[in-house]
């Protein structure tokens, strides 16, 4: 018994570093010799190496947030519209204009 536990522990150990591994070589914002680094820690200090370079190949790898994607320049929180109660509609005051019917409800 204890050595099937050893022995599946191992083998939970070798995937885990084998798949870090793996992202930390296929990232392309990741330098080589930051890869290296990160391998050799991935390595050298198994369980905690292996976790910390698949969260940074996660996070290198995961596209930010797109500012201005409302179609506005700037830091894009101006394309962003809070609507509460029954507002009708997006606030322009102009009878519409954003599609959803107009009205002069909650606004930007």
């Amino acid at each position: 018994m204890r050595a099937a536990i050893v022995l599946a522990s191992l083998v939970f150990i070798l995937a885990l570093d084998v798949f870090a591994s793996a992202r930390v070589i296929r990232s392309d914002l990741i330098s080589q010799p930051q890869k290296v680094a990160w391998l050799l820690f991935a390595w050298l200090v198994p369980i905690l190496g292996a976790t910390l370079a698949l969260q940074v190949s996660r996070e290198l790898d995961t596209p930010g947030p797109i500012t201005g994607a409302s179609g506005l320049a700037g830091s894009g929180d101006e394309g962003v519209t809070w609507v509460s109660g029954d507002a009708g509609g997006c606030g322009h005051g102009d009878g519409g204009g954003c599609g959803d019917g107009g009205g002069d409800g909650g606004g930007h």
